[in-house]
Parts: C-alpha cells; structure tokens; sequence
C-alpha cells in the first residue's frame, strides 16, 4: 500500500488506448491522462513551451509514459473491455504498422536475444531505466508512506500511550513514573520510525522498480556490464533511480 502526502496533480482521465510499453515489450492498454501542470511531468518531456501535456500508463505494469493524443483515433472510456488488437483498431488503427519495426525487433528478442549486437542491447537495457525513472521521480516528489512505515508508526503510538499504563499495573515503580517510560519508548518510537523514513525509498525500488525492471530485460539476460553502463546513463541525467539502484542487486534476480 502506498500513500502519498504532496502537490496534488492537476490531471483529467482522457480514456484507454493502446501502444507500445517497453516495460511490457509489446503492445499494451494505457490510460491516457492530461496533466495541467508541466511540472508534475516528473521529468517525462513535453512538447516544447506546452501549458499542457499528456502521460499515458501502462495498465499491465503501471509504468507513464510520454503520449501524444494526436495518434489515437478514439479512446476507450473503460479499461479491459477487449482484447489488445481489438482496442488497438478502435483507438490506435496504425499500431502495428506504426510500431512495426520495434515489434519485429521483439520478436528476435525472444527468438534469440544474444543475437543482437552490443551497442543495440545496452540501449535496450539502458531504456527500461529511462522508461521507469519518472516513475521513481513521481515517489521522490512526494511524501510517502508505505505499509511498513504505517505498521511501526501504529505500534509505536499504541506503545508510547497504551504500554506505559499497562506496565504500570504491573509494578508499582514504573507506575510512578509512567511519564519516564513514555518519554523513553517515544524516543525509541522516533528512532525507529526515523530510519523506517530514510530507508523507505529503497525499500520502493526493490520491491515496486526491480520487478519491473526484470520483467522487461529478463529476456535479454543482461550482463553486469551493460546493466552498469545503463545506470551509468541514469545517474549521468540525475536520475534517483540510479542513486537507489544497485547493480549487484539486480543481477542476482537474473540468475
């Protein structure tokens, strides 16, 4: 569960449609959003000196996106009404065809991954991290609270004003200074909670950003090389995904 506490996005849901997700890698339905604010594109380019802008979402793996309304036909205004080349001729006519070479070069992806030459793998490798990193943009922007950080913080009031009396039906010293007890189990409560806060942020990349990162390169088995030379690029454009990715991490969920 994620809760997130800041500037709120001034963004209207424009409907589904289909298009490429390289997270995915393949043809996948997006909710497509206008935002009002170029400032809460985290980092995702809009057309130059816009007042507006459009993302679009994967449904499949919650990944935005860059969009241009202009592509699609229509939009679907419900989500998994049917099927990708049923959606993709209602709302996206020329999706194959449009993205055609990408669908080919998938497919030998699949075939034969080690086939591809360096140079062309590193930049597949290199653009899930650009794919994701407005993502992991979107969580640094706000404040955020996930479930961890929500049980300790429960425990630690519930131990701060509930524990002190109880212990104090239990002996009649610490009932004399319950006051004490509480001020110590809340300093204790705000160590706690205080690391729970420096460390959620890595806790997100592992358990919401490296599961997608191996569902779109664990079929291109990356070598540590490429996939430290793809955060190399990352941490080059200031990406906080690259301060909280590591390398050795990700490598051990490939293998």
């Amino acid at each position: 569960m994620l809760i997130y506490i800041g500037k709120k996005r001034q963004e209207k849901a424009m409907g589904y449609v289909v298009d490429f997700c390289p997270i995915c890698r393949e043809l996948t339905e997006f909710k497509l959003t206008k935002i009002n604010d170029p400032a809460l594109s985290y980092g995702i380019p809009l057309a130059t000196g816009a007042s507006v802008g459009y993302l679009r979402e994967c449904v499949d793996c919650q990944t935005f996106m860059h969009a241009d309304p202009i592509r699609y036909a229509a939009f679907a205004h419900r989500s998994g009404t049917a099927a990708i080349k049923t959606l993709a001729e209602a709302t996206f006519p020329r999706a194959y065809k449009y993205h055609g070479k990408r669908l080919q070069l998938e497919k030998l992806i699949r075939q034969s991954p080690h086939t591809i030459e360096e140079k062309l793998r590193v930049e597949l490798v290199a653009e899930s991290f650009e794919a994701l990193a407005p993502t992991v943009e979107r969580r640094m922007a706000n404040i955020y609270l996930d479930t961890q950080m929500l049980i300790v913080a429960v425990l630690g009031l519930l131990s701060v004003f509930v524990l002190p009396s109880y212990l104090g039906l239990l002996s009649s010293s610490l009932a004399e200074n319950q006051s004490t007890v509480a001020l110590v189990l809340a300093l204790i409560f705000c160590v706690i909670l205080g690391w729970q806060w420096k460390t959620a942020p890595r806790r997100y990349i592992r358990d919401t950003i490296y599961p997608r990162i191996v569902k779109a390169l664990r079929i291109l088995e990356p070598s540590e090389d490429e996939m430290s030379f793809a955060l190399g690029i990352a941490k080059r454009d200031g990406k906080h995904i690259a301060k909280l990715a590591r390398t050795e991490e990700l490598m051990r969920l490939f293998h």
